[in-house]
């Protein structure tokens, strides 16, 4: 039954939350490894390093102001199957111009959802001092490592253990020193956008996996399964490593597939001739788009801002650049959609 599949689908998926600390099995661990070593006299000059380099971005904001220019991200185009391009640049994601009904100039929902080919990440836009920030930041923690793996207390570990009680120990510690300085420019950059997205979301929200078209939910709406993705979208908020922050997305992404693919055993399992369709790559970004409506992240826009300007752009690339884009998609979507034609169903048919 329902209750039996979701349930078995919840404990192989039991896995527990990815760790701020790290994002893999042992982080936690290893840094508290870290630390402790930071706490050893012989690391006086890395903590002061430190304190030095998070004192410069202060003066820096201080000196030069904040958010020169809005955050107008440049996403990623997308291919489709026959040649068709989406080129979500044009798109203005984060931008203020042409906020149109999704159901005129801008790509509807349903050629958001079409299979997705390749996905190709672009270089974004953000204000001055944000990308200098993300810059300077990926500078020193190049020359930080560095300086650890010639370190007395980390250069006799593994390039394993150094990853786990070094370099990602180290990049959660610093944005964590560093987290007061890039919210306060990202609020500035993308406040605006943040309210845009924000209010779109208190007013729609009438809308239900009925109007998305995704009745394949019906059956793990309420369940376990489809909480993930909820937890995922709150949790991205209280982590400050743009991997963290990245790890949320990816378990945002894996949530909503989880949760589909427990709806089509239920739904094969019922084997009735009003059962819907098996869930396909189609459904995936009017999930994500209900999840979002569900979670009310807070200012979710400068989350993706923060991911698209400090995440490794290495980290970007395959799975992950297809999971920023969709959740790009969905996030335009939300923030142009004008009125309920753009649904399946509208406000007044569903009341």
């Amino acid at each position: 039954d329902v209750q039996s599949i979701t349930a078995n689908f919840e404990s192989l998926h039991a896995s527990g939350e990815p760790e701020e600390r790290g994002g893999v099995s042992d982080a936690s661990d290893g840094y508290d490894v870290f630390i402790q070593r930071l706490r050893s006299p012989q690391s006086a000059d890395l903590v002061q390093g430190v304190r030095h380099f998070v004192s410069s971005l202060e003066t820096s904001d201080t000196e030069e102001g904040i958010g020169i220019e809005p955050a107008v991200l440049t996403a990623s185009s997308i291919q489709l199957p026959g040649g068709k391009t989406i080129d979500l640049p044009k798109l203005n994601l984060f931008g203020l111009s042409g906020r149109t009904n999704i159901t005129g100039s801008n790509p509807s929902l349903q050629e958001l959802t079409a299979p997705k080919e390749n996905v190709t990440q672009e270089q974004s836009v953000g204000s001055p001092l944000l990308k200098r920030y993300a810059s300077q930041i990926s500078s020193y923690l190049l020359k930080t490592n560095n300086v650890l793996k010639n370190h007395p207390l980390w250069n006799s570990d593994t390039d394993d253990a150094f990853r786990v009680q070094g370099s990602l120990p180290l990049e959660t510690f610093l944005y964590q020193k560093c987290h007061s300085i890039l919210q306060k420019a990202l609020r500035v950059d993308s406040q605006t956008e943040n309210d845009v997205l924000t209010r779109q979301i208190q007013s729609l929200g009438f809308v239900t996996w009925e109007h998305l078209d995704l009745p394949i939910l019906e059956h793990v709406i309420d369940s376990k399964l489809w909480s993930a993705p909820i937890h995922a979208l709150h949790r991205i908020r209280t982590v400050h490593a743009p991997r963290s922050k990245l790890s949320c997305l990816m378990d945002v992404y894996r949530g909503i597939n989880e949760a589909l693919a427990a709806a089509s055993i239920v739904n094969a399992s019922e084997n009735t001739d009003t059962t819907p369709k098996p869930a396909g790559a189609d459904d995936v970004l009017p999930a994500i788009i209900l999840a979002i409506l569900h979670a009310k992240p807070v200012e979710f826009c400068s989350e993706l801002v923060f991911c698209q300007l400090f995440c490794d752009p290495d980290a970007l690339r395959g799975e992950a650049g297809y999971v920023l884009t969709n959740v790009y998609g969905a996030v335009q979507f939300l923030k142009t959609v004008e009125d309920s034609s753009s649904f399946s169903i509208g406000r007044e048919e569903y009341a």
